[in-house]
């Protein structure tokens, strides 16, 4: 497949395999090739790249790149199909179907990369290889669960993230996993119990905001 990276050098190389299946001179005749054309070149993790960018001025804020479901694989037919639809007057899909699977369409210049995981006691922040920014707190080593029980924690009580006493106590408890912190904060395991069995349990991820992951391995894209 084309697009072994996205620095400028897998660019050349797209543009080059453009030029010469198409036999246009790309400095006069990229604005001029046709849409599923420019897709099939399309390097969508790299915003800078200059398909990418000639797309984006065709569809500057449609949500029309489709992603094979949990991956950062373009599905080209199905992206093909909504920038057509939207050239031929029609509205955005909210959803498309994929591979039997639901998938939500994003704007050129989003990617899937663009959620990650949240500090249990800060909504809102992220994680930075699993540590907090905000008080330090290593949970790289803690499950889902716990993090859910924290945040709830955090929702209910009088919990005070940077109150370090506090927070020393509370990794004491986190050492021992989800069956300590259910001994310890009785009134909060039944709040999660009750969250876990309604479905309602906090997901701690979180938008990035238009930030723009490192892609070091390049895009991947199907037919």
């Amino acid at each position: 497949m084309l697009g072994k990276g996205s620095d400028a050098g897998a660019t050349k190389d797209r543009l080059d395999a453009l030029r010469e299946s198409t036999g246009l001179d790309l400095k006069l005749g990229i604005k001029d090739l046709n849409t599923d054309m420019l897709v099939q070149y399309l390097d969508p993790l790299n915003p800078s790249d200059r398909i990418t960018r000639e797309l984006k001025s065709r569809f500057p804020t449609a949500p029309v790149l489709v992603f094979d479901p949990g991956t950062k694989t373009l599905n080209i037919a199905q992206t093909v199909a909504l920038m057509k639809r939207i050239e031929r007057g029609g509205s955005a899909m909210p959803v498309v179907m994929v591979n039997g699977s639901l998938v939500r369409p994003l704007p050129i210049g989003e990617n899937p990369d663009q959620f990650v995981d949240e500090d249990p006691l800060f909504p809102g922040e992220t994680l930075e290889n699993g540590i907090s920014v905000k008080n330090f707190i290593d949970w790289s080593k803690t499950s889902i669960e716990v993090r859910q029980f924290c945040r709830i924690l955090l929702d209910r009580s009088s919990l005070k993230p940077q109150d370090e006493p506090q927070m020393a106590e509370l990794q004491k408890t986190l050492e021992h996993g989800l069956t300590a912190l259910r001994s310890v904060y009785k009134t909060t395991d039944l709040e999660f119990r009750e969250q876990e069995a309604a479905g309602t349990l906090p997901k701690l991820r979180v938008k990035l905001n238009g930030k723009r992951p490192n892609n070091p391995f390049g895009s991947n894209r199907t037919t």
